[in-house]
């Protein structure tokens, strides 16, 4: 007995390429949609930013996303390919998976934050005053201090994109 395994599919587009929303209505009369909870994949079509964005405002769903490149470069996406078949293509696709850096950091006041990166992380001054930094990682002090305007601190992922574009 052969078994078929249906997907649902959630569908989000970059509202900033008009590419994006067209290709979204294409796939809107080809697949019967689903919202992003109830889905088993949740497809983002939109440039590599779009594709940034759409991994901070799921990750907590904890469900694989299939990026389709409608804006420039797509460093992260997978080419736009309207005759194909979408569920054959994210079956066949390749699983990359990204670990988010975790930066906690402590403000002026005390406060004690928690940030998710796939990029970059960057830390400003906020005052005309130099910015004093510590970095632990992995709970290993690495600099006990570092004086300047701030830090940026590039992910795999960010400094890949950042070489090839």
């Amino acid at each position: 007995m052969n078994t078929i395994l249906i997907m649902k599919i959630s569908c989000v587009y970059s509202n900033f390429v008009p590419k994006a929303k067209e290709l979204y209505n294409l796939l809107a009369k080809k697949y019967s949609l689903f919202c992003e909870n109830e889905a088993d994949i949740i497809v983002c079509l939109g440039g590599d930013g779009f594709m940034l964005h759409c991994l901070h405002n799921y990750i907590h769903l904890n469900k694989p996303l299939y990026g389709i490149n409608c804006g420039s470069k797509g460093f992260l996406l997978n080419e736009k390919s309207e005759n194909k078949d979408l569920i054959s293509n994210i079956k066949n696709s390749l699983e990359f998976r990204l670990y988010p850096l975790i930066a906690t950091f402590t403000n002026t006041d005390g406060k004690i934050d928690n940030s998710f990166a796939f990029n970059e992380v960057s830390f400003l001054r906020s005052k005309p005053s130099s910015s004093h930094l510590s970095i632990d990682v992995n709970d290993e002090k690495r600099m006990d201090k570092l004086i300047g305007d701030g830090l940026l601190i590039a992910t795999p992922v960010g400094s890949t994109a950042y070489n090839r574009s």
